[in-house]
């Protein structure tokens, strides 16, 4: 006979002699599992944390090979619902159901394999490399200045360092890249980079500059030189552009203007101007009065002296401090004396371009000093 099952059997025997006369005989039979089941573990696994934090949940960790003699009741482990950071043993329980039990064990290990997150701070922007700040020397000085980095197994601030600083080689601008590296406690680790702009966009400054004047048309200035630097450095030009010039109310009177341009290397520039007035404000200067003459009457009324004379302006001489000396005068006709005798009281008048003058005056006479002369006398009775 065979059972298949635990539990108390019991059997009644007969006998029977052929002859009708029978007896019987009760035997219990007592079906007891007392055989411990058999259970073979998953194999051991190794696993990552859960995205930030220090622990693994989920963990699929297979199933166990079991056998029974009978029947199995039951298999448990004693598996948590995190599994922290390391390794965590994990006893698997197999029941049958006569009780008997056997145990295994599977090791779970918890790695962390996830990297900090660190952020660095703004891009800085400077004029000139002058001005570029040093790099941050340790965490607490990239933290002061806006960097920031975390991790779910904390961030080891000793291993933060300077990984490379790269120029892209560029000017007007230049981008200087500098990255940074941080590691937690258990070595992972991630870079950030942060943008160093240096674009000088400030242009030259004037310190000096020829002062606008107002001169005489005698006493235009010479071309000056200004005084300029440059927020950078003084590698810059300075050039002057030349003049220009606008007419006044006479060819004297004219306004010129002077302008110098200071140019950086990165092509700001600044223009500085002079503005020169030039103003004829001067008479011409009589340096030869006019002279009087006095001629004897020729008969003709002198008019080749009077002419000549009249046309060297008596003798005057005037000089102008900037243009051309234009002469007049008055005269209109001589006075009548006796016979052909006469004068003229003339007035000489030098101007310059500008309408200035300067007078000078002198007498043209005609005189009459010679006797009568004798062409026939009457003879002698």
């Amino acid at each position: 006979m065979t059972y298949n099952a635990q539990g108390n059997y019991t059997i009644t025997w007969t006998f029977n002699d052929g002859n009708g006369n029978i007896s019987t005989a009760i035997q219990n039979v007592v079906v007891d599992d007392v055989t411990a089941p058999e259970i073979d573990c998953p194999e051991d696994i190794t696993v990552s944390v859960d995205a930030g934090t220090n622990y693994a949940s989920n963990v699929n960790l297979g199933m166990p090979q079991t056998y029974d003699n009978c029947e199995i009741a039951s298999v448990i482990n004693n598996a948590p619902a995190h599994f922290e950071l390391g390794n965590t043993t994990v006893i698997w329980t197999v029941t049958d159901f006569g009780g008997n039990i056997a145990n295994c064990s599977q090791n779970v290990l918890v790695v962390d394999d996830e990297a900090p997150i660190i952020n660095c701070p703004t891009a800085i922007n400077v004029s000139c490399i002058n001005l570029v700040p040093a790099a941050y020397m340790d965490y607490a000085a990239f933290v002061a200045a806006g960097g920031s980095a975390s991790d779910n197994n904390g961030i080891d601030a000793s291993s933060f360092n300077l990984v490379s600083q790269i120029s892209d080689g560029n000017t007007c601008p230049e981008t200087i890249t500098r990255t940074y590296s941080i590691s937690d406690y258990n070595g992972n680790s991630s870079i950030c980079t942060q943008n160093i702009v240096i674009n000088d966009n400030v242009a030259p400054v004037f310190s000096f500059v020829p002062p606008d004047r107002t001169v005489e048309c005698s006493g235009v200035p010479s071309v000056g030189t200004p005084v300029a630097s440059d927020n950078c450095d003084n590698n810059f030009t300075l050039v002057y552009n030349g003049q220009s010039r606008i007419d006044g109310t006479c060819p004297n009177n004219y306004t010129l203007t002077r302008t110098w341009t200071a140019t950086d290397v990165c092509g700001n520039n600044a223009t500085a101007t002079q503005i020169i007035t030039v103003l004829d404000t001067k008479a011409p200067n009589m340096i030869v009065s006019a002279q009087n003459m006095t001629v004897e009457c020729d008969g003709s009324n002198n008019m080749a002296a009077l002419n000549a004379w009249l046309a060297s302006n008596a003798g005057a001489v005037a000089v102008d401090n900037c243009g051309t000396i234009h002469w007049s005068n008055n005269f209109s006709a001589l006075s009548n004396g006796c016979g052909a005798t006469g004068s003229a009281i003339v007035t000489f008048t030098a101007t310059d371009d500008c309408g200035h003058s300067k007078p000078t005056t002198a007498t043209f006479t005609i005189e009459d000093n010679t006797a009568p002369v004798f062409t026939t006398i009457p003879a002698d009775l």
